[in-house]
């Protein structure tokens, strides 16, 4: 119980305020602060995952990691995030340099959310290494 309430920011506190049962202290907590428990809550969440864009200089995972935490969020709702969308979604926010390898994955019938996910973290990966050894200096060569 006092792990619990000393993991809680204040904010958050005023919800479990003197409750002893660390069970119901849970079943509070996530009635009050998780946001897909009501429909405002889930649209609010919907409209994150449509503006989410990645973040110039910050690495692609980051990005995946956000746009799959509300994908988890919205599972077995209403607005519940298919693969085709976030696919879709991720191929329409990427800037143009990996616009080849997204061209390659759209090509693959069958490519799931994880081999596109891997795939432009891959590209990411290849990207960097060729931006830290080019161009070479003449005396590289």
């Amino acid at each position: 119980m006092a792990i619990i309430y000393g993991s809680c920011t204040n904010a958050v506190k005023v919800y479990i305020k003197g409750m002893e049962d660390p069970v119901q202290m849970w079943k509070e907590l996530e009635a009050r602060t998780n946001t897909a428990n009501s429909s405002v809550g889930r649209m609010s969440l919907f409209r994150k995952f449509s503006s989410l864009r990645p973040t110039p200089r910050q690495p692609l995972n980051t990005y995946f990691a956000e746009l799959l935490d509300i994908t988890t969020e919205l599972a077995g709702s209403e607005e519940a995030v298919s693969d085709m969308v976030l696919k879709n979604h991720i191929y329409s926010t990427l800037p143009p340099a990996y616009a080849v390898t997204i061209e390659i994955l759209q090509s693959r019938a069958r490519v799931t959310v994880q081999e596109v996910i891997d795939a432009l973290n891959e590209c990411e990966t290849n990207r960097s290494a060729i931006t830290r050894t080019w161009p070479f200096r003449k005396s590289d060569t």
